[in-house]
């Protein structure tokens, strides 16, 4: 008894010099060598036109739903800063209150009173920055 295998080769060994012209037909249509070329030789190297190309069909159109999604971002980031802005920024300038008469001889009495307290304008002892040495700190005793 023959197997399902065998049966289906028998049927079909009649069309596969049919398949094997059409396939010999396909790669020579698509396989050119240089010495069938015609036209002018493409010279090697890089071609910007090829570049650009192949950058499109790998960077743009495998994520375009991505990409025009950020379009649509970018959109309507700039519509909202031109519809919000109204025109050309305007800076703000703190300006200086005026200087009220009645605080300004409050002050200069108060520099007056400081002063007479002080000695007069004395000028106050410095005193020493730099840390005594421990022996010479007073050792104070701690009473509760």
């Amino acid at each position: 008894m023959k197997t399902p295998r065998e049966i289906l080769t028998e049927r079909h060994q009649s069309v596969e010099p049919k398949l094997d012209a059409l396939r010999h037909e396909v790669v020579a249509g698509h396989v050119i060598t240089p010495q069938f070329q015609s036209g002018p030789k493409a010279a090697p190297g890089f071609q910007p036109r090829h570049f650009l190309r192949k950058l499109w069909q790998e960077l743009v159109l495998p994520c375009r739903w991505a990409w025009s999604g950020m379009a649509a971002v970018w959109i309507a980031i700039v519509a909202l800063n031109l519809g919000s802005s109204g025109g050309a920024p305007q800076m703000a300038v703190a300006k200086m209150p005026a200087r009220n008469p009645e605080v300004m001889a409050a002050l200069k009495e108060q520099t007056q009173l400081r002063m007479q307290l002080l000695d007069q304008g004395a000028a106050p002892v410095a005193r020493s920055i730099a840390p005594s040495p421990r022996s010479a700190r007073e050792h104070g005793s701690i009473t509760a």
